[in-house]
């Protein structure tokens, strides 16, 4: 392995930790939202779409969430958000998974930014960020099924 190789190089193992955390901390945020969910992201709620798409409309036209004001419609969105988050976690399709969960996590964070603290925009950064790393590259299905088992991982946003 070649100097430059190990300075700007990082250790699969971290990636995989990292992936896994990030995940986790998605599943344990929509468990949270998820009890109030017909308060927060319904149009029964305090927030209803047409307030949302008044005050701002930018985050309105970008949110999926946005587009169903019933509970159920709600319910289906964190279900889908709940299994990328759940593939990001085993590695299953990582570079999907993380595309996914990020898109449903800016999508829910969207439909009502009120709500939203300093963590939850760190994690949709961290999100964003991990979609240009090889995250499935140690501890993963992906790992499993491509026969491999990466070690380290030359350059910073090697593939």
């Amino acid at each position: 392995m070649s100097l430059l190789s190990e300075r700007l190089g990082i250790d699969a193992r971290g990636l995989a930790a990292f992936r896994i955390g990030v995940g986790a901390v998605i599943l344990l945020d929509l468990a949270v939202r998820a009890q109030h969910l017909v308060v927060f992201y319904t149009d029964e709620g305090v927030w209803p779409r047409a307030l949302n798409a008044a005050l701002f409309p930018v985050l309105h036209a970008l949110s999926v969430h946005a587009r169903f004001g019933s509970a159920w419609a709600q319910v289906v969105l964190f279900v889908l958000a709940g299994l990328a988050a759940t593939a990001l976690v085993v590695g299953y399709r990582t570079t999907m998974a993380t595309a996914a969960s990020a898109a449903l996590l800016l999508s829910l964070q969207f439909r009502n930014p009120l709500v939203l603290t300093a963590g939850d925009l760190l994690l949709s950064v961290l999100l964003l960020f991990g979609v240009a790393l090889p995250l499935g590259g140690r501890y993963s299905v992906d790992a499993v099924h491509d026969g491999r088992r990466r070690e380290h991982v030359s350059g910073i946003l090697s593939a």
